[in-house]
């Protein structure tokens, strides 16, 4: 129910809102009040109207940004446990370490200092960085399924190791590194408004959680409204989908 509130609010916010997200409505720097309640940023925009209308681009990043390494994180990770070839088993390993053995926002940043900085480019860094953390995921549970009984009897009863892998185990890896999912959304876009509010993510001056609180960090001690507003928004969608991760573990513990 909170993240479906903060996406209504996303789309209707903007929409009804008599400011826009671009507009320059009032002198800059403006405290909160009844018709600005976040106030107004340093260019004299109304940080309520941005903050929802950063809403539907933070999330969709997110979600994107943990779908793609998911996907590719589970089948590397399930192909890298069941596959005969230790060449290949040997270099997935080195690869699944390397990348995790390195803090993930350095590794993020790096990636985006090679190609550029935006939407999309934020999209690429998280998914080069963390789909090692889903097939570390993936090539354990793969390991253990793959000396289960079920999956002998259908050794002997002729089945092949592909079809073994894509219609039995990989099912089975995508349940949990899905779970996991949800858990990492919440740092993804932690990650996301990090790497804006470092410079390294969206460009201004499009309405983004973490450049709008960049932008707002010099007036620190005599504005604080432009880093509260965001942050608020920013912080009940974090602990929303937190609610939902910690919901997905108690029910596959239990």
């Amino acid at each position: 129910m909170i993240i479906l509130l903060i996406l209504v609010l996303g789309l209707v916010i903007p929409q009804l809102s008599p400011y826009g997200a671009y507009a320059r409505v009032a002198p800059a720097l403006t405290p909160p009040s009844p018709s600005h309640p976040f106030g107004l940023d340093n260019l004299g925009r109304d940080i309520f109207t941005r903050s929802f209308a950063a809403t539907h681009l933070d999330i969709a990043v997110a979600v994107v940004g943990v779908f793609i390494p998911l996907l590719i994180g589970t089948v590397v990770g399930a192909l890298a446990a069941t596959t005969d070839l230790r060449a290949v088993r040997g270099v997935i390993g080195l690869l699944i370490d390397g990348i995790n053995a390195f803090p993930f926002l350095i590794l993020a940043l790096g990636v985006i200092a090679v190609i550029g900085t935006g939407a999309l480019s934020v999209i690429i860094a998280i998914a080069v960085t963390s789909w090692a953390r889903y097939a570390k995921l993936a090539r354990t549970r793969a390991a253990v399924l793959r000396d289960l009984d079920f999956v002998s009897a259908l050794k002997l009863l002729g089945y092949g190791r592909t079809r073994i892998t894509v219609r039995h185990i990989l099912p089975n890896c995508f349940s949990e590194t899905a779970a996991y999912g949800v858990s990492d959304f919440t740092l993804v876009i932690l990650t996301v408004a990090a790497l804006s509010f470092l410079g390294a993510g969206v460009k201004p001056p499009t309405p983004e959680w973490g450049s709008m609180m960049a932008d707002g960090r010099i007036y620190l001690q005599s504005a604080p409204w432009l880093l509260v507003g965001p942050g608020i928004v920013l912080t009940i969608t974090a602990f929303g989908v937190s609610l939902i991760g910690e919901a997905l573990k108690e029910r596959q513990s239990g």
